[in-house]
């Protein structure tokens, strides 16, 4: 893994080796795999007036929302959004409060699990979100369903890994 820190926008994150920097509107910082495009790992940073997480809802209310913003895309089938995993955990360095959420996205461009981490700190909102793109069902292979799946695996780990405020950085 390779470690990325933003003196700016005050976040770290571990990343693959080999993983390129891509510049994209809205994304703070855009990571894709070189060997698939829509692999990636995306950090996006805005001020907002909430203090905490908790001053916008639980990790249950505010998964809900994500899933219903996620099933509510046109690119979104119809029953096309399931949760499988919902948490909370606190930055390593930072003590910042994450809500931590992955699920499964069936779309009409294809599937993906997407994992997602969401911390406020200071009037900021952080949210890091990773996606693994996954064959249909009824095409991959015994081995691209082993392969999806340590992939995933690996981003729970990355997941862990992303901190957020000025002793994220310090920490280092």
């Amino acid at each position: 893994m390779t470690l990325f820190t933003d003196k700016k926008n005050l976040f770290r994150i571990a990343y693959p080796v080999g993983w390129q920097v891509v510049n994209k509107s809205g994304a703070t910082l855009l990571l894709c795999s070189p060997a698939d495009k829509y692999s990636q790992i995306g950090v996006t940073v805005s001020p907002v007036k909430i203090a905490s997480l908790a001053e916008f809802g639980s990790v249950h209310e505010i998964g809900e929302k994500l899933l219903r913003a996620e099933a509510a895309k046109d690119s979104t089938m119809p029953g096309g959004v399931t949760l499988l995993s919902e948490g909370t955990r606190t930055g390593s360095a930072s003590a910042a409060k994450f809500y931590d959420y992955e699920y499964r996205l069936v779309t009409t461009h294809g599937n993906k699990t997407v994992l997602n981490s969401v911390a406020v700190l200071d009037n900021v909102l952080y949210i890091m979100n990773a996606q693994v793109r996954e064959k249909a069902e009824d095409v991959a292979t015994p081995e691209q369903v082993a392969a999806e799946r340590a992939q995933a695996a690996s981003y729970r780990i990355i997941v862990g890994t992303f901190d957020v405020g000025r002793n994220s950085l310090d920490a280092i």
